[in-house]
Order: C-alpha cells, then structure tokens, then sequence
C-alpha cells in the first residue's frame, strides 16, 4: 500500500523502533527486499480489529507488560482514579466501554472524566488515527526521549479497532437501563456452543472471573465489547464477525442468567 514509505524505512529503520537502517546495502538489493515483501500476505483485518478492541480493553494484558508508572497525561488530576495507572491508562477509562465518553454511560459515576468519546473518529484514515496515539496527548509510542508502551502493530490494531471496530451500542442496549434489546431466549443455544465451554451454562465457571450474568447486567457495554473483540489475554473468542443481532441476543441470554 505504502511502498515509498517502506522503501524509506528499509534504508533508514523506524523511529524508536529497532529495525536496522540497510542503507549500506545497494540499492538494487534494497530493490529487490522490497518486492519481496509486496509478496508476504496481508495481515487478517478482522484479527487486527479483534485485537485492538483488547488493546482498548487493557493493553497491559494484552501484551503481558507492566503499566506506566504515572498518570496518563490526559487523564484529570481531580478524577477518582488519578493515582492508578494501570486504570487511567486504559483506552477505555477515558472513552467508555461504549465509545461515547462523557456523553455514554461513563457520563456519570467514578469512571466519569469528562473526555468525549471516540465515536467520530469511526470511517477515518486509521493513519490519522496512528499519528493521535503517537502524540503527547496519549503517548503510547516511544520516542528517543521517553519510552511509550505500545509499538507499531499495536497501534495499527488500536487504530483498525477504532476505525472500523466501532458500533453505536446504544442502538443495541438502552443507556438508561442497560437492557440488551434483543430476545434473551432466541440464542440460548448459540450461547452453550461458544460460552458455555469455558463460563459453565450458569455464568459461573470461571475461577479467575466474576459471574458472567452479573457482568452482563451491571455494565453491559463492557460485555458486549468483550463478546465482539474477547478478553485481553485469555481464550476467550472474539464474535464480531458474527451476525450483530446474533450479538447483542446472546448478550440478553447472558442477562438472564442467575445472579452469582
């Protein structure tokens, strides 16, 4: 897609990255690198989607790293998780499981800081999208000077989440009561094959996880995000390929389950 741009990069590396500058080599080898590499296929665009929405979720696990040790520079000195870092420098503290920000449910209560979602960024160039997570308003990306977290093929995941991973979840769960609008009892079996497995047909299998109906019922556009994108390092399958009303009435079957 960019061939001027990886020719450039082959002869002089990455910025903070550590790919090798090859410029010592000729030209006419650095020629035919190139042409190879048009060659290697292209990355699966849904997986990358998949796995910048668990980025969004929480990058520290994701990646299996250790968060930032201060707080995110955009996130405000008065809000209430100011002095955790490893809360206030997830994606999703500022923006919202629902990617509406101050204007979703996020709007109100402790996670509330007042920082607009990332709705309108959905449909852009996830260049553009690139260039804000390498900015010094998020920092994700190291320069010489200060170490960033994340590196490129995350943010091309992150940015490919934002871009084309985005749903308008109010149009699927009411913002005042949470309810999933859909039948809770149409996907009953959709939900033994590819749940169950792992979160028992109760909800309540997992050792290391809450119930999954009391997840589904007190923040359900934390759960929808998890059943479109998965859980950042876990098993957990990502169902955003998946049919969006098949979606949200696994969702509602979920909400029905019993309490923990």
């Amino acid at each position: 897609n960019y061939p001027r741009q990886a020719f450039h990069k082959i002869l002089n590396g990455h910025p903070a990255e550590k790919m090798p500058p090859l410029r010592f080599l000729s030209t006419e080898r650095l020629g035919d690198l190139l042409a190879y590499t048009q060659t290697l296929p292209e990355k699966n665009l849904s997986a990358s989607i998949a796995r910048g929405g668990r980025l969004y979720d929480n990058w520290q696990k994701e990646k299996d790293i250790q968060a930032q040790n201060y707080r995110h520079p955009a996130y405000p000195r008065e809000a209430d998780y100011a002095n955790l870092p490893d809360v206030n420098w997830r994606c999703k503290e500022c923006h919202g499981w629902d990617y509406k920000g101050v204007e979703g449910a996020y709007g109100r209560g402790r996670h509330r800081t007042g920082i607009k979602g990332i709705r309108e960024a959905g449909g852009r160039d996830p260049d553009e999208i690139i260039i804000l997570l390498m900015e010094k308003n998020h920092r994700y990306h190291g320069t010489q000077w200060l170490k960033g977290p994340l590196d490129y093929q995350d943010l091309m995941d992150l940015a490919n989440f934002v871009v084309y991973g985005q749903i308008d979840m109010e149009t699927y769960i009411d913002l005042k009561t949470g309810i999933a609008k859909g039948d809770p009892m149409r996907r009953m079996n959709e939900y033994n094959v590819l749940c169950a497995t792992c979160h028992g047909k109760q909800g309540d299998a997992l050792a290391t996880g809450r119930n999954v109906g009391d997840v589904a019922r007190e923040n359900p556009w934390e759960a929808l995000h998890k059943i479109r994108n998965g859980h950042p390092d876990e098993a957990m399958p990502a169902l955003h390929t998946l049919d969006i009303e098949m979606q949200i009435e696994i969702l509602a079957y979920t909400q029905s389950l019993p309490d923990s």
